[in-house]
């Protein structure tokens, strides 16, 4: 494309993990250089999340121009707006790919097995791996108890239905082995439920939306035991005033950083300045 338009402008907004970065694949010569070439080639190259951004720009410190995050879809809060004076129900949350080993929901069905709140509801939502069927047919044979306090809804594809469950919730855990961003967060977190997720090796990007956990808790990835401690600290009564605060500061730093307006402004301006430059012109 470059060749071709030499006044073009080319900007990549990456879905990026550390895997962008792993000395395995930049051990090679030959691709090393020719990611060093593409980033010179691109004008801008964004990443969603700050850890990962730091980690390649301590490898190719010229190859992005700024991080700007992922927009969370303000038409459909504008129809289904967020009402943080709105009673949370005793709720723990998650939506992801059900079954499959990256999403490692099995580790939070265990924990909140073990967590036995009678007055708490485990709700489960995403596409379900065919795996997953009998892992939970076969974990209902053993804890039947639990088949009214664990609700298996599955990939929900009415999006104002899955909202209510987001603003309902008052807790949202995502037990992730590995998120590359993890939409589903940052939705939850918009919707004003209280976060707990796996830490910044896992899920970079919930070292922003969190603002390195400030706004929600974090645990050992695979840690059973930690996940089950956050849990019941969570869902302690005590909390319960304490949660809520957190939970509505969490919706408010959301708006200020992650708004899809302000973002695309932002985008605007960038790709104006460039390309008044590319085309030779002044950049006032």
């Amino acid at each position: 494309y470059k060749k071709y338009n030499k006044k073009g402008l080319v900007y990549i907004r990456a879905d990026a993990d550390y895997g962008i970065v792993k000395i395995d694949y930049l051990r090679s010569f030959i691709k090393r250089n020719c990611l060093k070439f593409f980033f010179n080639k691109v004008d801008f190259y964004s990443i969603e999340s700050s850890p990962v951004l730091k980690e390649i720009l301590e490898k190719y410190p010229t190859a992005l121009k700024g991080l700007i995050p992922r927009p969370i879809p303000y038409l459909l809060f504008n129809s289904h707006s967020i009402t943080r004076k709105s009673k949370k129900e005793k709720i723990i949350l998650t939506v992801t790919r059900l079954g499959a080993h990256k999403k490692n929901a099995e580790l939070l069905i265990r924990s909140f097995v073990r967590l036995d709140k009678k007055d708490w509801l485990l709700v489960l939502i995403g596409p379900i791996e065919v795996g997953f069927h009998n892992w939970i047919f076969n974990f209902f044979d053993n804890y039947p108890e639990f088949k009214e306090r664990i609700l298996l809804l599955g990939n929900l594809t009415n999006r104002e239905e899955l909202f209510d469950w987001y603003q309902k919730s008052a807790i949202f855990c995502l037990p992730s082995r590995h998120e590359s961003f993890g939409i589903a967060l940052l939705e939850a977190c918009a919707n004003g439920c209280f976060p707990i997720t796996t830490g910044v090796g896992e899920m970079p990007a919930a070292f922003d939306m969190t603002d390195n956990w400030k706004f929600g808790k974090k645990f050992t990835s695979e840690n059973e035991d930690e996940l089950l401690e956050l849990l019941k600290e969570t869902t302690n009564s005590e909390f319960e005033k304490e949660r809520e605060r957190i939970s509505a500061e969490l919706v408010d730093h959301i708006n200020k950083n992650f708004d899809s307006y302000k973002i695309v402004d932002f985008l605007d301006s960038l790709f104006q300045k460039k390309l008044l430059e590319i085309n030779g012109y002044s950049k006032a």
